[in-house]
């Protein structure tokens, strides 16, 4: 274990975080942040993230969200948890077009708006 390097260590560690703790650790250090923010580390994040204890759905029912960990035994939903539109909509009113990596494109039907929506982070980037 000796021969390992720290750089090999933390990666392994830091690629095995929920998407919401590696969002927060960018923010620790530089080396961190770059190491983040390659297209390697979220590849191998994202396929780690991908296994059946991890797997969630999104529901989304008129005015409210959820997000709901899958049961892979009987492909049913784990309790919820509540999750807050940052953006304002109506009953609805909002689209999903696509999604990468956690990321969803959604567009507002009433204003026609596109925006990238991360519902890990709660953060949202609107098409201007």
């Amino acid at each position: 274990m000796a021969d390992l390097p720290t750089h090999t260590i933390v990666f392994e560690i830091l690629t095995r975080l929920p998407a919401k703790d590696v969002g927060r650790s960018k923010s620790l250090c530089k080396q961190w942040y770059a190491l983040l923010s390659t297209q390697d580390f979220v590849k191998i994040h994202c396929s780690r993230s991908v296994v059946s204890s991890n797997q969630r759905v999104l529901l989304i029912d008129d005015l409210t969200c959820s997000v709901r960990p899958i049961i892979s035994n009987n492909n049913d939903y784990g309790p919820s948890s509540t999750v807050t539109f940052p953006f304002h909509h109506q009953n609805n009113d909002v689209s999903i077009l696509s999604h990468l990596n956690g990321l969803l494109c959604v567009c507002l039907n009433h204003t026609y708006e596109l925006l990238l929506w991360n519902p890990t982070t709660t953060s949202r980037s609107i098409n201007q």
